[in-house]
């Protein structure tokens, strides 16, 4: 969030995705997440952890 890291999990490959909690920045509501930074695209999470991800929270 605003360019640094809010939160980080470190799971093997094929373990269960865990969800993160929602973000919150005071003043702006929260989207959803992106695997993009500057682009709210909606991502859907993986059930499964398959290779290394990065996902942005996008706010409005």
């Amino acid at each position: 969030m605003d360019d640094r890291l809010w939160q980080a999990y470190r799971v093997e490959d094929g373990a269960d995705f865990i969800l993160p909690q929602t973000p919150a920045v005071e003043g702006r509501k929260f989207l959803g997440w992106s695997r993009q930074a500057d682009q709210w695209s909606g991502e859907a999470f993986p059930a499964q952890v398959k290779e290394t991800q990065t996902y942005y929270a996008c706010f409005e």
